[in-house]
């Protein structure tokens, strides 16, 4: 159970892989709400398709089953779009015929339908460990734990001494920060994350970004945020 950013909804997911998927999506700026576990509920559709195709449609139980698709993702831009995400190692026959019905179905109902495997997803450890930072701190501004005032004195401090403190690895400017603003330690660090989750902030994912083997010099500030407010904090 994970409770999402852009929705404020308790989240389902049945696997690691699923969390993960989930967390990419929580936090792309594109997409305005996410979905999961989103059931074929027409289902004379779904059952007229199976006898189109000759698939014998499941059922549970001898009683009528509904299928689900992983995701359904909805984008600011008013586009729809469908996700099913399956490991490669548990895609057999059966499996892909139920796939055939999916895809049909929502082509009929005009929604994209897209399958992701394992192979869809980076598998950098690094890239993996940031992404789970960056979105565990960026639930921490959303429940409150953490207030725009400090963000706000962080990301002034970072205009006005980027080029004073440029060669300096990332987690001690942190900490430097830290005494300066009399923050308490890991404070700025934290904020540091969630600018990044922002895109206030830009940095590498794929660099072990949150220690001192990255220079400061390495992020690039945005260009068009001087000052912080709320508004530049919604997901």
């Amino acid at each position: 159970k994970l409770k999402g950013l852009k929705t404020k909804r308790t989240h389902h997911l049945l696997s690691n892989y699923e969390k993960l998927l989930f967390i990419v999506f929580d936090l792309n700026p594109q997409i305005s709400d996410i979905r999961e576990q989103y059931p074929l509920l027409d289902t004379d559709l779904a059952h007229s398709i199976s006898e189109e195709l000759g698939i014998k449609y499941p059922k549970f139980k001898n009683s009528q089953h509904i299928l689900t698709s992983d995701f359904w993702i909805d984008f600011k831009s008013g586009s729809s779009r469908i996700v099913t995400f399956k490991p490669l190692g548990n895609i057999d026959s059966r499996q892909l015929e139920l796939f055939q019905i999916e895809k049909i179905y929502w082509q009929r109902k005009g929604i994209e339908w897209h399958i992701m495997t394992e192979l869809d997803i980076p598998h950098e450890p690094i890239w993996l460990s940031n992404y789970r930072d960056i979105y565990e701190s960026i639930n921490l501004f959303v429940s409150g734990d953490i207030s725009i005032e400090p963000i706000q004195l962080l990301y002034n401090f970072l205009h006005t001494s980027f080029q004073d403190f440029g060669q300096l690895g990332i987690v001690s400017f942190m900490k430097t920060a830290d005494k300066k603003l009399n923050f308490e330690e890991g404070m700025s660090l934290r904020i540091f994350k969630i600018l990044i989750a922002r895109r206030i902030i830009n940095a590498d994912l794929r660099m072990n970004i949150f220690s001192n083997e990255v220079l400061l010099s390495s992020i690039k500030l945005s260009d068009n945020v001087r000052y912080i407010d709320k508004s530049n904090l919604v997901a």
